[in-house]
């Protein structure tokens, strides 16, 4: 069974471009390729397993079935792997600093005018401190699918924890507190290998790994900071494990919705136009644009705010079937209550116009 270059070359690619547009450490901090002889505790981060032939060899989609050159999710879980080893390596470098409250905590970063923090890591409890909850010193400014944190000199990139990358601190950085550095593939030279060659008859053991090196760099240029004040709803839970979620179907697209608390309705988009199942895949990739259109479209409009997340591959409810969709989290502007039924309307609106 012999797989296609271009078919490898095309898996190569897309698990790149996944890895690429998933990455936090490549656009919030200084990088750079290994020396040759460079020493130090590197680490491996990725996935080696065995696949059958389908993506890889042009037999199989010479059918009626055609099977996509990738395999979704794979680039991501690279760049969810780097995170978690980001934020272990970061807990090392910088002692923390208790704050008893989140005004405390915001008079500290504003009373610093070097050096220019410029990413901060908070847990996903806050998310209603700071949506919600107006702090005299702070802003949060809004970009499509981004969201950063204004205080005093600092304009700071937000990532919020999850159920892969789970941390309690509060970590803020410049872009040069720490220096990664990455022993790139020998043959192409990029950050992320990819190998993929013949184990069995029937299988190929595929290889997708970094090799990076996590180092200080400036011991003052990094705040960790222990804050001893609860979340002003310390029942949110992330992701609303135990909520029952609401199942809708949309104009031919499969979600679920649910109130995590007052004011926050967090949606999940799949691809799929029914319930996710084992003959689900695979999906026209153009589902998965229409529904980006749909989340960029809806976080444009001037009562809502909308953060939604990279696509990526997710789980229906009540199923163990991975499908690609989109998580995002839901609230007004004028911090007033919003509902699942209001939600899908503004769904179904949106996904009109971008068919018309």
């Amino acid at each position: 069974m012999l797989a296609s270059p271009e078919r490898l070359e095309r898996f190569a690619r897309n698990a790149q471009k996944e890895y690429e547009t998933t990455t936090v450490v490549e656009p919030n901090f200084k990088s750079r390729a290994a020396e040759s002889d460079e020493k130090g505790k590197f680490v491996r981060i990725g996935h080696r397993f065995l696949s059958d032939g389908k993506p890889f060899v042009d037999e199989y989609s010479r059918g009626t079935e055609y099977f996509s050159p990738e395999i979704f999710g794979l680039g991501r879980s690279v760049a969810i792997g780097e995170e978690d080893y980001l934020i272990k390596q970061l807990q090392k470098f910088f002692a923390p600093v208790s704050c008893a409250s989140k005004t405390e905590m915001i008079g500290k970063l504003a009373s610093l005018n070097e050096p220019t923090f410029s990413v901060a890591f908070i847990p996903l409890e806050y998310f209603k401190d700071f949506h919600l909850v107006q702090t005299s010193g702070m802003r949060l400014e809004y970009e499509i699918g981004r969201t950063y944190l204004r205080v005093g000199v600092h304009r700071m990139r937000i990532y919020w924890s999850n159920r892969y990358v789970k941390f309690s601190k509060f970590l803020f950085l410049a872009r040069d507190a720490i220096e990664w550095v990455v022993k790139p593939d020998p043959v192409t030279g990029r950050w992320l290998s990819v190998d993929v060659k013949p184990a069995t008859k029937r299988q190929f053991e595929v290889n997708v790994e970094t090799i990076a090196l996590c180092k200080l760099a400036n011991a003052d240029h990094g705040l960790v900071i222990d804050l001893k004040e609860t979340p002003f709803d310390a029942g949110y839970r992330s992701e609303a494990i135990g909520v029952p979620l609401e199942e809708k179907i949309i104009n031919g697209f499969y979600f679920e919705m649910g109130e995590l608390t007052p004011g926050i309705v967090r949606v999940a988009a799949f691809e799929t136009p029914k319930k996710p199942s084992i003959t689900s895949n695979p999906v026209d990739p153009s589902r998965l644009e229409i529904l980006l259109q749909l989340f960029r479209n809806m976080s444009q409009l001037p009562d809502y705010r909308v953060e939604f997340e990279t696509p990526s591959q997710l789980k229906a409810q009540g199923t163990q079937v991975l499908v690609r969709g989109i998580r995002a989290n839901v609230t007004k502007k004028d911090m007033s209550h919003v509902t699942t039924r209001e939600i899908e309307e503004l769904i179904k609106e949106n996904l009109v116009s971008i068919n018309q």
